[in-house]
């Protein structure tokens, strides 16, 4: 099932965070004698558990910096919580930023000048940043609301395109990750989804319903008017550009039933990949000469496959009694991100090609699906976790959840912009 337990003990373990290098896991347990929250850290595979911090007090949210050297954290030990960092072997703990107020949810910058938190000393809650050494306090945002949880962007900030409105459609979105901009890319009365980057990110392909049917389009990245690269009779959707830029894989039901098509963004050179009697659709293209993932029903339950750019050599990946589609490569080819519609529920997974095997990297009870691999090995997927619907990322091994796009319109199915 690619799970393991890493941890068993009779208390609770809780916020765990991977140091830079994999190799070890910080934790908070309150598995000591006087049943206090704690540090702890492991190696990865669950071994040579060690206490960091030990008082009468509650320590938890471990983060690391960036260089592995440190770790911050939150404790009340003086009373309030307040923001504290120690070395990596729990040497060194001293206090960064505290108060009267509650200073809880640590998190450090990229490039280990900042350490970003939550903080109630305004009444409510806002973020502050300050220098690892305590100076430099500063807040950053200043709202009527309760912010929490901050999580930064990588260095070079990337951007999602995704489809926003009321109804969990409507127009094509940009957001930097962390959703602190956002702006709106179409504005037709109709259905616009389904974005997918061109390689040299220019240009977005998606679906729309602007002229009654559902066609294929792309639009500038930086804004401008809408080319219309399919026609005729059925709906096409789900667009995926080929490595090279040159062709558009698309779903469509134009012949009576769903298959696979590419097509030249200029209209041209319209071919038929696919033809099955069942559904064949959701295609996704890959890196190289990884082919093309697609989702089909063929074998008797919705799976996921692949096949060469030319729709030779179909392949079975996913053999399972759920229904898995939305299939997503990572950077490398190695691996498909996809979502499983299992039990009532729906979670992503991942499936690595070569060998088949299945890795589940949400459980939560609510929705998650429809994701999208980013170039720094990072998949981005829709979730109903926070009631609605917005857009989360989470680390190829499950850890690292964290909310990258919040709007206020239902969001749905993003796609990364590839490095600029």
């Amino acid at each position: 099932s690619g799970q393991s337990n890493l941890t068993d003990d009779s208390k609770g373990d809780t916020n765990p965070a991977w140091s830079p290098d994999g190799a070890t896991i910080a934790f908070a347990s309150n598995r000591g004698d006087k049943g206090n929250w704690q540090i702890y850290t492991m190696n990865a595979d669950g071994t040579n558990v060690k206490r960091l911090t030990g008082s009468d007090s509650t320590s938890s949210n471990p983060t690391w910096a960036p260089d592995g050297s440190q770790i911050a954290f939150e404790s009340n030990r003086n009373g309030s919580y307040d923001i504290l960092a120690m070395n990596a072997d729990g040497s060194d703990q001293h206090h960064v930023a505290g108060g009267a107020a509650n200073d809880t949810s640590p998190a450090w910058s990229p490039d280990g000048s900042t350490i970003l938190f939550s903080s109630t000393r305004t009444g409510g809650g806002d973020l502050y940043a300050v220098r690892p050494d305590g100076t430099g306090l500063t807040r950053i945002t200043s709202s009527t609301a309760t912010e929490d949880d901050p999580a930064w962007v990588p260095a070079q900030p990337q951007e999602v395109a995704f489809s926003g409105g009321a109804t969990g459609g409507g127009d094509l979105y940009l957001a930097t990750v962390g959703g602190r901009s956002v702006h709106r890319t179409t504005t037709s009365p109709a259905l616009d989804a389904d974005p997918a980057w061109s390689p040299d990110g220019s240009r977005i392909a998606f679906a729309s319903a602007r002229t009654g049917g559902g066609d294929v389009y792309t639009i500038p990245a930086a804004g401008g008017p809408a080319h219309r690269v399919t026609t005729g009779d059925g709906e096409d959707g789900s667009p995926s550009w080929s490595p090279d830029g040159t062709r558009i894989a698309f779903t469509s039901d134009r012949a009576g039933n769903a298959d696979v098509y590419t097509i030249d963004p200029h209209r041209s050179g319209l071919a038929r990949l696919t033809d099955d009697r069942g559904f064949d659709g959701d295609s996704a293209w890959g890196p190289g000469a990884s082919g093309i993932a697609f989702a089909s029903d063929r074998a008797g339950t919705m799976d996921i496959w692949t096949m060469r750019a030319d729709g030779s050599h179909p392949r079975r990946l996913t053999m399972n009694a759920a229904a898995d589609s939305h299939p997503a490569w990572s950077p490398d080819g190695t691996r498909i991100a996809f979502q499983r519609v299992h039990d009532g529920n729906t979670d992503v997974f991942v499936v690595v090609v070569a060998t088949r095997a299945v890795r589940r990297l949400t459980t939560d009870p609510a929705f998650d699906g429809d994701p999208a691999w980013d170039p720094n090995d990072r998949i981005a997927f829709v979730s109903t976790r926070s009631r609605n619907r917005e857009i989360w990322s989470v680390r190829p091994n499950g850890t690292g959840l964290s909310l990258i796009v919040h709007h206020r319109g239902p969001d749905v199915d993003p796609a990364w912009a590839p490095p600029r």
